[in-house]
């Protein structure tokens, strides 16, 4: 379900989009995949190497008489990179769908309220806004970004994430938000290691009472 477009003025672009419990667990679902990404990377190699390490293990084991070899030790080293990713994984995909839970929850619970979510694009910063939580912050703080198909990726610097979607904000409102945030923001592989946010690159955060 697309929002309505967007309304320019004053070198502000704002976007409103009703809260649409289907299609906001399908952004999380992709924000925090996104999120663990290189720790699901990480994981993947440990697994190869596990499985390179205990295929040579077996060869130099069956091929050797001996009580003790090295291809023992291959097949113990195999064994432990082999569990530990599956494990990791594992662990991953938990706090993953906790994460998840826990904001439909919030957004479940708001939904009967205010049912809204407000976006806001200026020449200072970004505003988010529900019934529950607001965000202001100034362009320096955002990091860097990522764009993957019909999805944009922005990362703070603290390394929290956040996105949009044509299926979420619209077709005609992402390209808006897209151009935007091309504008103002470091492309990921483009990115240097950059300062630490200043004190007042957040305008505005926290949750209401």
């Amino acid at each position: 379900m697309e929002s309505e477009t967007g309304i320019q003025s004053d070198n502000v672009f704002r976007v409103e989009v009703p809260i649409n419990t289907e299609l906001q667990r399908e952004e999380l679902t992709a924000l925090y995949k996104f999120h663990y990404a290189e720790n699901e990377k990480g994981a993947r190699n440990y697994l190869i190497i596990g499985v390179l390490a205990t295929i040579s293990g077996f060869a130099i084991v069956y091929e050797r008489d001996e009580i003790l070899n090295f291809g023992h030790l291959l097949l113990a080293t195999g064994c432990y990179y082999v569990f530990y990713p599956i494990n990791l994984f594992s662990q991953i995909k938990k706090i993953r769908n906790n994460m998840v839970e826990t904001e439909m929850n919030r957004l479940e619970r708001i939904q009967k309220s205010s049912p809204t979510i407000i976006y806001e694009f200026s020449d200072k910063g970004y505003y988010y806004w529900d019934s529950d939580f607001e965000m202001n912050v100034r362009w320096s703080y955002f990091k860097e970004y990522v764009i993957e198909e019909d999805r944009v990726f922005i990362r703070f610097v603290s390394g929290a994430l956040s996105s949009f979607s044509k299926d979420h904000v619209g077709v005609h409102n992402f390209e808006k938000i897209k151009e935007i945030i091309q504008r103002n923001v470091v492309r990921a592989e483009e990115n240097p290691n950059l300062e630490q946010p200043k004190e007042n690159d957040i305008l505005d955060e926290g949750i209401k009472n």
